[in-house]
């Protein structure tokens, strides 16, 4: 479920990313057509107000130099396109790498600690354990004291009424004589 979540959510992002892109390239593209056609305009109105060879060769050269100068900045926006796309697709490549490199660490942290956890779950069953039958050995020793008092008390009145008896006939027998 997460994974599918984090694959929608990645996918709009993405989506979203590329309309925002989307959207700056027309903007871009507006701009600059809008700057080309005003340009081209006031050339044309000075042309027709100065048609001159003079004037025609240094609309020549304007033209040149402007077609250079928008060469270069073409060029350099290109350039820092092409440079921002390596970043980003570096700076992505880092992500998925860190995002490996967390996965990895976090899932050998949770086995390390499920490790742990296992253990001190054992050494509790075997304190428990050890606790039940130190309790279970308690109370088997009370027992056989308990039954060895009662048989040992039983024996001892059964001597004693022995004893009773034969003090008893012996008295008996010494008052006779």
């Amino acid at each position: 479920a997460a994974q599918r979540l984090q694959t929608a959510v990645r996918r709009r992002l993405a989506l979203r990313k590329f309309h925002s892109k989307r959207h700056a390239a027309i903007v871009i593209q507006a701009g600059w057509a809008q700057c080309c056609a005003r340009k081209r305009h006031r050339r044309l109105q000075a042309a027709v107000k100065f048609i001159a060879p003079r004037y025609l060769r240094r609309l020549a050269r304007l033209r040149l130099a402007v077609q250079q100068d928008a060469a270069r900045r073409i060029q350099s926006r290109w350039r820092k396109h092409c440079d921002q796309q390596r970043r980003d697709d570096r700076h992505a490549a880092a992500t998925q790498i860190q995002k490996v490199y967390r996965v990895r660490w976090y899932r050998k942290r949770f086995v390390a600690r499920c490790f742990v956890a296992a253990g001190i779950q054992a050494l509790w069953r075997r304190h428990c354990d050890a606790e039940r039958y130190c309790t279970r050995v308690r109370l088997a020793t009370s027992l056989q004291a308990a039954w060895r008092g009662w048989i040992c008390r039983r024996e001892l009145e059964k001597k004693h009424e022995s004893a009773v008896a034969v003090q008893l006939a012996w008295r008996t027998l010494r008052i006779q004589r």
